[in-house]
This record gives structure tokens, sequence and C-alpha cells, in this order.
């Protein structure tokens, strides 16, 4: 694949943030700053930057302590290290439309999958910027909402063209198998009480607030109805990761991780989260890895 396809795709799904805070500086009509305003880094108090590993944390109260700190003080946000939006907007244009002539030129060599996963990063980026911008909906930081916003209208761009490009390909051999689960064969009696052990386990953690036969179905039925998973997605693909070759038959096309993106639905703060990358990259903190997989194992030990 063409380096300008994944390299604007990689931009998207980059909503790395920083807060500058500075000193207060006086500047006269002359300075030739006053039409383009650039902050002098010589007045830099401090800078918190945010990775997208950690921009869950940026909760409206994080917003309001934010702007409380250094009170007093100079501050901007910035997105991708740009602070003004005409500046992104402009970096933008230009990299969508070399992002779209070379995924033009390179069509024919380009997977349906592929496209699908391209998607789907653009649609986490988007839901991503939605969130941030409504923890700053009181718009403590100037500006800040408009760089948000430019980058989201551009999310939405890049989804609309990459499905026309879709509808142009040949369809992948994994869209014309079905998406459903398969149980190991050793455990088809078993699975009942199986899945009960870790719904009840998953449910009193607040992993999920389904009932059992809503759980079971996404497990032994070949069209579920999806259930809404309330952790992040490294929880839900360690778990897959772990019920993979031991309760579930492990699969390819598609694999157990799609599968599990079309059932489960992650939700963050009330609002529907698509996965950024559906694979296990990224294990969950010590404590939540040994609990899912003391889940896991349990369940299957009892009823082996």
């Amino acid at each position: 694949m063409d380096h300008q396809i994944e390299d604007f795709i990689n931009f998207l799904e980059d909503n790395t943030i920083i807060f500058k805070f500075y000193e207060p500086e006086t500047i006269t009509p002359d300075d030739p700053r006053c039409d383009n305003w650039v902050f002098n880094e010589d007045f830099l108090i401090e800078e918190m930057k945010f990775s997208d590993d950690e921009l869950d944390e940026l909760t409206d109260f994080i917003f309001t302590e934010l702007s409380n700190y250094h009170y007093g003080k100079a501050r901007e946000g910035l997105l991708n290290d740009y602070s003004q939006p005409i500046h992104l907007e402009d970096y933008l244009e230009k990299e969508f439309e070399k992002f779209r002539i070379a995924l033009t030129k390179d069509f024919k060599r380009i997977r349906e999958s592929e496209l699908r996963e391209m998607i789907q990063q653009a649609k986490y980026a988007r839901y991503e910027l939605e969130m941030i911008n409504s923890a700053n909906r009181d718009n403590k930081w100037m500006i800040f909402d408009s760089l948000l916003l430019a980058k989201k209208d551009f999310c939405v761009e890049t989804i609309r063209f990459l499905r026309m490009s879709l509808a142009g390909l040949p369809k992948d051999e994994a869209d014309a198998n079905e998406y459903y689960f398969s149980i190991m064969p050793q455990y088809t009696t078993q699975r009942h009480n199986i899945l009960s052990v870790i719904h009840k386990d998953l449910k009193a953690e607040g992993y999920i607030d389904c009932t059992f036969n809503e759980f079971k179905d996404v497990f032994t039925s070949k069209d579920p109805k999806p259930i809404k998973w309330y952790k992040p997605l490294r929880h839900l693909t360690f778990m897959i990761d772990k019920m993979t070759g031991l309760f579930l038959v492990e699969k390819i096309k598609p694999s157990n991780y799609y599968i599990a993106e079309k059932y489960f639905n992650i939700y963050k703060n009330g609002i529907l989260f698509p996965p950024k990358r559906l694979r296990h990259d990224d294990d969950p903190k010590s404590a939540d890895s040994i609990f899912l997989k003391n889940v896991i194992d349990n369940a299957i030990t009892t009823f082996k």
C-alpha cells in the first residue's frame, strides 16, 4: 500500500493533545504576531502532553481543572502540534488530496479488508474527537474546539470517500463467510454452564449488563443481537485472545476479533465507541488481565 495512504490514516487516528501555559506578555500594535498570533516559547511555564492512550483521562472535570491550573496565566491547546484551525485545515486539505490520488492510483491492489480497516480507524478517530470535544463542551479552552471540529470534518470526509471506494471493489472471501463464533467440540455439552460462569463474573465487575441468554447467544447463535461492553477494547480482545484455542475455535477469515467487534458494542461514557483496530495489540493492566484470565480458566476447569 502506498505510504501516503498509510501516513494520512495514521495522522487521522493520532489525536495527540498538548496544553501549554505561558507567562502573560505585553505586545505592541506593530508586533507582527498581532496578525498571526504565536506564543513566545521563552515565556513557557509548563506543558502537558496527552498521548493517544491517555485521552480517556480528558473528562470534563479534567478540562475544568486544567482551565484553573496556573490561574491568570496565558494558555493554548494544540492538536497534532497545531494551535490554529486554519493551519490544521490547510495541512489536512493537502494531505487528503495526496491520499485520494494515491488510493485511486493503487485501487486495484487494495483489498476490501484493508479499506474496511481504514474506515474503522477513521471512525475511531472521529468518535475520539467527539468525546474530547464533549468534555470541553463549556469551551473552557478557546479555539481548541475549532481544532477538534476541523479534524473531525476530515475524518467524516475520509469515511465517505472510503465507503464510495469500497462499493467499487470485489468482495473478499471473508465476506462470503458467516460471522459467528464456534465453540470447541469437546465443550459442546458444557457450553451452557461455562458461559453461565463467565457471564456472572463479567456482569459482577461491570463489563456487561445483559441477561445470560443474550450473552450466551453471542457465542452460540449465528445471528445474535449485539450486547454492550463497558470496558476498553483491549479488555475485550484480551478475553477473546484467551478464549480462542481454549474454548473458541480459532478462525482466520473472519478472525474472532472481527466477530467480537460485530457482537460486542463498546461504550465509553455512554457513547458507542468503534474499536481502533480489530486485533489484540496490548494487554490490560495486570489486575484486569489476571481477572479475565481467571474467569475463563475457572469456568472451563470447573466443567471440563
